[in-house]
């Protein structure tokens, strides 16, 4: 044809038909041999024109193909990979110069496509697709790869695979942090629940040993102005001492003087050293650790101390070392979900690149 360029390609109206016209110039095989232009002519569009072409240097079909990759270039960014100007210094650098690779222009365009329109410009005719079959034979197989491309993403997105990773080693850290930081709460819990029974069943017993003289003599005066002074240094919820008979003789609680005492309704958690302790719920809904300690003289019974205790500096306490833990934990998570995935995206990059070099083999 000898003169390839956009405005004689032209697509059929209503159809994908493509033609190729004005084959004015185009150049005639004999059955003869016989070549009808002369070595030396030239003839075409400089802009389309093959090195050898505008060298007035014998042409064949591949030729043609030169001027089909100026096309396709010109179509995929728009531009001509050689401009001149003067007709002079436009033969120079269709014979001399590369073009702007496609990536840098076009860096979407999928590199089997590049590589196609690379052969195309190849300055020496050996280097191209010989035969505009196999250049076509090319194309279908990008064709076909684009296709391939555009219904892998219009399926469900396949999760990378250092997104896995990093979310396979979260989770794992994320249940250990998980299961230990539950251990070590309940653990924990376990243990400021003990300091705390152990502490009110000392205190009971320091407030009934400190009151035996003073029931033994029934002085609730003196154990009154005791209580008193004890609710002002300490942090106690209630106080109470009971008679022999099991009437309220003394308590930070006035309304209940002189009344029989009632424990408050609760759960039992054990005794210890004849302490009596439970759990119940105040008035107000606060829970509430109770100690019942006997006030003896003589090993003699002489009445009762009921002590309570509010649990909610415990519950604070537990509540501050779960969010600490919370914490920790979450950031401990993060921080192995981001380092993971930093990694794992270090080590998939050669992979996707063995990947995409064996499709690429495997396409042709």
């Amino acid at each position: 044809h000898r003169d390839i360029k956009p405005g004689n390609i032209a697509r059929v109206r209503g159809t994908l038909d493509i033609k190729v016209m004005d084959f004015g110039i185009a150049h005639m095989e004999s059955t003869k041999g016989e070549q009808r232009t002369r070595v030396g002519d030239v003839l075409g569009t400089p802009q389309y024109m093959a090195p050898e072409q505008m060298n007035g240097e014998k042409i064949d079909g591949r030729s043609d193909l030169f001027s089909v990759g100026i096309v396709l270039y010109q179509m995929l960014t728009g531009v001509r990979p050689f401009t001149g100007d003067s007709v002079v210094n436009l033969a120079l650098k269709i014979a001399k110069d590369d073009p702007t690779p496609l990536n840098k222009l076009r860096p979407e365009i999928p590199a089997s496509l590049r590589r196609v329109v690379d052969r195309c410009l190849a300055k020496a005719p050996d280097n191209r697709f010989q035969t505009g079959a196999e250049l076509a034979d090319a194309l279908v197989k990008v064709l076909n790869e684009i296709d391939e491309e555009a219904r892998n993403k219009n399926r469900s997105k396949l999760i990378p695979l250092r997104v896995k990773w990093a979310a396979m080693m979260a989770g794992i850290v994320a249940i250990v942090m998980a299961v230990s930081g539950s251990i070590i709460s309940q653990r924990q819990n376990a243990a400021l629940m003990q300091q705390v029974a152990d502490y009110g069943t000392a205190l009971s017993r320091f407030i009934a040993a400190q009151n035996a003289t003073a029931a033994l003599g029934e002085d609730w005066v003196s154990v009154d102005v005791s209580l008193q002074e004890i609710m002002k240094t300490r942090d106690f919820e209630s106080v109470t001492v009971i008679d022999r008979a099991g009437v309220v003789a003394a308590s930070s609680q006035p309304d209940a003087v002189g009344k029989p005492y009632q424990a408050p309704p609760g759960e039992l958690l054990g005794e210890q050293g004849g302490v009596r302790r439970t759990r119940y719920h105040a008035a107000g809904g606060a829970a509430v650790l109770g100690f019942d300690s006997p006030i003896t003289f003589q090993d003699k019974t002489v009445g009762r101390v009921a002590l309570g205790l509010p649990e909610r500096p415990l519950e604070s306490v537990a509540r501050l070392s779960r969010t600490l833990m919370a914490v920790l934990a979450v950031t401990t998570v993060l921080a192995v979900a981001i380092a993971m995935f930093f990694v794992a995206n270090w080590f998939s990059r050669p992979i996707k690149l063995v990947v995409e070099a064996l499709d690429e083999i495997g396409r042709g």
